[in-house]
C-alpha cells in the first residue's frame, strides 16, 4: 500500500493518468512476483524429477527423431561404456547396431517416431564391443522439440 502511495505521488505531476498508471505498476508488479513464484515452482519440479530419474536402475536413452542422444541415465551409460556427456548429441546408431544390419534398426526406429507406435523386441549390439547383445524397446514420446523416442534397454533378454 505505501508502494501505491509512493508511485502516485511520483507520478502524479508528469502523468495525464497518474491513477491508471499507479494501477499498471502495482499489477504489473503482482504479475512479476506471480511469474518469479511459478519459475522457482517449476525449477523445483525439475529438480525433483532428475533426481528420480537419477535413481531409476532400468537403462534408458531418450534420443530425438532423428537418433540423436538427448538424455542417459546412469545404467544406459555405463551399458555402453561411455560418460553421457561425451555421447550427448552424438547419434545413437553410431554407438548401437542392431541385429542384421544397422538399416533395419534405423527403419524400426524412424516407425515408432512416425507411426508412434512402442516397437519392441529390437536387438542391438554395442558399436564397439563385439558380441555384446542388448534387447530394446522404442517408445515415441511427445517432448517440447515434437516426438521423441524412449530406448529402453534389457541387456539381459535374448529377442
Amino acid at each position: 500500500s505505501s508502494f501505491c502511495l509512493e508511485s502516485y505521488l511520483l507520478i502524479r505531476g508528469i502523468s495525464a493518468y497518474p491513477h491508471i498508471r499507479t494501477i499498471s505498476l502495482v499489477l504489473g508488479g503482482l504479475l512479476a512476483y506471480w511469474a518469479c513464484r511459478q519459475k522457482v515452482i517449476l525449477e523445483a519440479r525439475i529438480s525433483e524429477m532428475d533426481i528420480i530419474l537419477s535413481k531409476i536402475q532400468t537403462p534408458w536413452i531418450l534420443c530425438d527423431r532423428s537418433g540423436s542422444i538427448r538424455r542417459m541415465s546412469t545404467p544406459a551409460a555405463q551399458l555402453a561404456q561411455a560418460n553421457f556427456k561425451d555421447l550427448e548429441g552424438t547419434s545413437f546408431f553410431s554407438k548401437f547396431s542392431g541385429g542384421p544390419s544397422k538399416g533395419e534398426l534405423i527403419q524400426k526406429f524412424l516407425k515408432a517416431a512416425d507411426s508412434r507406435i512402442t516397437v519392441d523386441r529390437v536387438g542391438l549390439n554395442v558399436a564397439d564391443q563385439p558380441g555384446s547383445y542388448i534387447g530394446a524397446s522404442f517408445i515415441p514420446i511427445q517432448t517440447k522439440e515434437g516426438t521423441g523416442i524412449l530406448v529402453i534397454l534389457s541387456p539381459n533378454s535374448r529377442s
